[in-house]
């Protein structure tokens, strides 16, 4: 007799209600014996429930996505459940099904490629008969149970010999015993392989992608540990120093060194210390330590990032395209990688391949709004781009959408609007730390689209409103950085150096001396 496969369900709790109707179609299947279908409403109030999930989701035999937009939202459902899951068709070749059940977009998810269920991506909740669709689920893991049944070898049983003395013969017994006893070493072996070889648990995935702040809400869950690459302490001690942003370097410094003596052997450790150097500007420590880490990590998305600002910060911008690329090929889902990448596409526009690199960088900042819609930074870098494309109208339209979300109080909290903007001009970095630094920057962008489709009379209408503040030299600075690279990319398009209604002779004297060598 055929054992029933281990279905392991990831859904958003948005989504409840989608995976309780679920269950209700797979009950022909569960009381045919032929499935256990298992989710986290499974585990017992003040059980382990991260460890739980990841003994369910590394046990399972077929994974099951419950796609909707709250699941792609999810950090949990996308960067670990869905994330171990496609890597365990490499190590285990199991099934996994994306569910279609609230439309959404899904172009260029890691998921994307599967097979999905309804067929033609045909989303349960706008199906006039949503029975049907959950039919064709559930027929679709009835022939995945059938195929994998037919596939399997069947039990070897002993018959036991009549009172005529038949049954098998003497030779034929014995070929059936070391066939046996064959199959018994090979299963023995493959075992001990199975433990002792390394493993990599939901944590480890995280750091070597770099989500400190997702490893760190796991690794305090967890109490115990089944890896032999990093403990629950090394993962604390990580995570916490990296998260920590209001450290010196030099306190940050000593910190990693610590964690690198508890942790000798430890690549995340490395790329600790590799962090500490860079703060210290010391970049040749940095890229080795880095380059240490990936002697003991090849997959470490996160240090091959770390590479990419090494080179992006000394000004080697090929370098750095090439690292970056890499890391997001390795963590396709992290965001600070995909942004990272999109603004060196905004600064190699100015030097080669223009069109194509912008197409580039719109296409990454697309991609992150439509995970967060609410992170302003990539709205100011993709108005950035939209103008450097000569696409005013867009920008300008883009720009007054960003300064509806702005007034929100609440979204200034969140971790990317919350902390400091880093600008490349030609010269040097500018940093805008401040709340109001940034509102002023995005209002100034503004005014820069409006002058650049002729319209004079709504950008000095916006000017005037904003020419009651004093906007500090930096805003001004980025500001007039922008407009000379307009001028120089489209010298058809004629924009007045409205800066300078901002200016003391002092604040001219010091932009006229930036911007000299443009």
């Amino acid at each position: 007799m055929h054992r029933p496969l281990k279905i392991f369900c990831s859904y958003a709790h948005e989504d409840a209600d989608i995976m309780r109707e679920l269950r209700v179609h797979l009950s022909s299947l569960r009381r045919k014996e032929q499935i256990e279908d298992w989710d986290d409403r499974k585990i017992p109030a003040g059980g382990q429930w991260a460890q739980e999930i990841e003994d369910q989701l590394n046990t399972a035999d077929i994974v099951l996505l419950l796609i909707s937009a709250d699941f792609i939202n999810s950090d949990y459902c996308m960067k670990i459940e869905t994330a171990r899951a496609l890597q365990r068709i490499e190590e285990d070749n199991i099934s996994v099904i994306p569910i279609f059940t609230r439309e959404c977009v899904i172009e260029g998810l890691s998921f994307a490629g599967l097979d999905g269920r309804p067929k033609d991506c045909a989303w349960i909740a706008q199906q006039s008969s949503t029975d049907k669709a959950y039919t064709e689920v559930v027929n679709a893991i009835s022939e995945l149970v059938r195929q994998y049944h037919a596939s399997s070898k069947p039990v070897l049983a002993f018959v036991k010999p009549d009172a005529k003395g038949g049954g098998k013969p003497p030779l034929t017994r014995w070929l059936v015993l070391v066939l046996l006893l064959s199959l018994g070493y090979w299963g023995a072996y493959q075992y001990y392989l199975d433990l002792t070889a390394p493993k990599i648990n939901a944590w480890d995935s995280l750091l070597l992608q770099g989500e400190y702040a997702i490893a760190n809400n796991l690794c305090t869950n967890v109490q115990q540990v089944d890896t032999s690459y990093a403990t629950a302490q090394e993962c604390l001690a990580i995570t916490q120093l990296m998260l920590d942003k209001t450290l010196g370097s030099l306190v940050f410094l000593a910190q990693a060194e610590a964690i690198t003596r508890n942790y000798p052997d430890s690549a995340y450790a490395l790329a600790v210390m590799a962090e500490a150097y860079a703060g210290k500007e010391q970049w040749h420590k940095a890229e080795q330590a880095y380059q240490q880490a990936l002697q003991k990590q090849p997959n470490f998305a996160q240090a091959y990032f770390g590479l990419g600002q090494l080179a992006h910060t000394q000004k080697q911008p090929k370098i750095a395209l090439e690292h970056y690329q890499h890391a997001l090929k390795l963590a396709p889902e992290n965001k600070r990688f995909l942004h990272n990448l999109a603004s060196l596409y905004v600064e190699l526009a100015q030097t080669e391949q223009a069109d194509e690199r912008l197409t580039q960088a719109t296409e990454n900042f697309k991609q992150l709004l439509q995970e967060d819609a609410n992170l302003f930074l990539p709205y100011v870098e993709w108005i950035e781009a939209l103008q450097l494309q000569g696409k005013f109208s867009e920008a300008l339209q883009l720009g007054d959408a960003l300064q509806e979300k702005i007034i929100i109080a609440d979204l200034w909290q969140k971790p990317l609007n919350k902390q400091g903007w880093v600008f490349k001009t030609e010269q040097d970095y500018v940093y805008l730390r401040a709340q109001g630094d940034k509102q002023y920057y995005i209002k100034t962008q503004s005014i820069l689209s409006a002058y650049a489709l002729n319209r004079i009379d709504l950008a000095e209408e916006r000017l005037q409103a904003l020419s009651k503040h004093r906007l500090p030299l930096r805003v001004r600075q980025l500001i007039e950085y922008q407009r000379q690279r307009l001028n120089k990319m489209h010298p058809e398009v004629a924009i007045p150096n409205f800066a300078e209604t901002f200016n003391t002779e002092l604040e001219l004297q010091e932009l006229n001396r930036i911007f000299s060598n443009l």
